[in-house]
């Protein structure tokens, strides 16, 4: 492997450590912001030394719900991970509760500000998601710095064929074997 990737967003359990509307705890992993971010950091920490390899943390960047968890406590999150050797985060959104009532619109790259404000306040790479679908939507978030690294996701699932477009799309076809290229 190349590095690793600690999933703590969406509302899976680590993300229940982090939110205050889930984490009802009174012990050493509830309560405090500190306490609610202990589990993620220690758990990088222990990631880290037994493996020697690059981390990724995905996290989710704002909870989309009142009084959850916000874009304010993933910049500080963010801190604190680079601060015990985690190289990137995976900035994603969204919690676990089925209604979120201050979700935005779903529109494409609705969620790449949260990868350039967590980027720019915590001074570490980032890559963003959120209705990527396009290699110029991709190509444009790198050049004007949202994040380090684009994550396609469910474009991926959708056309599973959208590597070959994309490259045809950005003239980066020497890699790609020349019959595939007549079916593109």
């Amino acid at each position: 492997y190349d590095m690793g990737e600690l999933h703590a967003a969406h509302g899976y359990l680590l993300f229940e450590f982090l939110s205050p509307l889930t984490n009802a705890r009174i012990d050493a992993y509830g309560g405090s912001f500190e306490k609610r971010c202990a589990l993620v950091c220690e758990i990088s920490q222990d990631i880290l030394q037994a493996t020697r390899l690059p981390l990724v943390v995905r996290l989710s960047a704002d909870e989309w719900i009142e009084n959850g968890w916000t874009i304010a406590d993933s910049e500080a999150l963010a801190l604190k991970l680079k601060s015990v050797g985690v190289s990137m985060i995976h900035v994603s959104a969204g919690g676990n509760h089925e209604i979120q009532p201050l979700m935005p619109n779903l529109v494409p790259l609705y969620q790449a500000a949260y990868a350039k404000e967590i980027r720019s306040k915590a001074s570490i790479p980032t890559i963003a998601v959120g209705l990527i679908t396009r290699a110029e939507e991709g190509e444009m978030l790198l050049e004007e710095g949202f994040c380090d690294l684009v994550a396609y996701g469910r474009e991926l699932l959708r056309n599973p064929n959208f590597l070959f477009y994309a490259a045809k799309a950005q003239g980066e076809t020497s890699l790609i074997e020349p019959s595939y290229l007549r079916a593109f």
